[in-house]
């Protein structure tokens, strides 16, 4: 959305209006958030869960995401690129299942094998510790992705996605698992 009040939901969306101007036919991919090995989603929790005795809960937890495998991406694009068909059009690639941030948090304790008292951080404390954090050279968490947490992530269902691509998105159960399952080491 160009108009958004996040400056990084808002970039992307000029992003794509640039695109659209400059080349016109031009196919658009949104994807959700991503998850697969080294991931920034599981991996961060992963990370924090082995370091904190709480996990840090950014807002209330109610912001849905729907998040999608990085192959299933990567098939998307190719697919894509293959078909003549797509040009023009703007596909959102996400995940089978809309989850609460809550529940994301839940699933990967639970594949971990580890339980933490989850808090939740108003995001208004949230967005100042992201503006200190970012003045390391490798934050842990940016003002963009506090932008990203104050509202839902997932697809609008009016848009081609996966599906439409003949691709049946994989579940974060079946795949979340063969990775984040090796944190159980020392828990």
């Amino acid at each position: 959305d160009p108009e958004s009040g996040s400056p990084y939901i808002r970039a992307r969306g000029r992003g794509e209006r640039a695109v659209e101007h400059a080349f016109p036919g031009a196919t658009i991919v949104r994807p959700s958030a991503m998850f697969g090995p080294g991931d920034a989603l599981f991996g961060t929790l992963a990370h924090l869960a082995r370091l904190l005795p709480v996990l840090p809960l950014i807002g209330d937890g109610h912001a849905r995401l729907q998040p999608v495998y990085v192959e299933d991406v990567a098939e998307g694009v190719a697919r894509i690129l293959a078909d003549p068909g797509t040009a023009g059009r703007t596909y959102e690639l996400a995940g089978p299942t809309v989850y609460t941030l809550r529940e994301l948090f839940s699933i990967a304790l639970r594949i971990m094998g580890k339980r933490r008292l989850i808090v939740p951080v108003p995001l208004a404390v949230a967005q100042v510790q992201a503006r200190l954090f970012e003045m390391l050279p490798n934050p842990p968490l940016t003002t963009g992705q506090v932008d990203l947490l104050k509202a839902d992530n997932v697809a609008s269902g009016t848009l081609p996605g996966l599906h439409e691509l003949n691709i049946q998105p994989k579940p974060i159960e079946d795949i979340v698992p063969t990775y984040l399952g090796r944190s159980r080491v020392g828990a």
